[in-house]
């Protein structure tokens, strides 16, 4: 992922690299970002690893 690689690169924290990351959604990411628990997210890669895991099969190729 893009945000991924260029945070790493500025030595950004986890909980920017989820910030960064979170202020790209709108529609059906940012319903899901909003529905979030709280404190239910450990670090970016655990971030990264529930969305890929909500939307991974949200897209169909015509």
């Amino acid at each position: 992922m893009a945000v991924g690689t260029q945070t790493t690169i500025f030595g950004a924290s986890e909980h920017l690299k989820c910030k960064l990351l979170s202020g790209t959604f709108k529609d059906a990411a940012l319903r899901w970002y909003m529905n979030l628990l709280k404190n239910s997210i450990e670090n970016y890669a655990d971030f990264h690893k529930k969305f890929i895991h909500q939307f991974s099969d949200s897209k169909h190729v015509k």
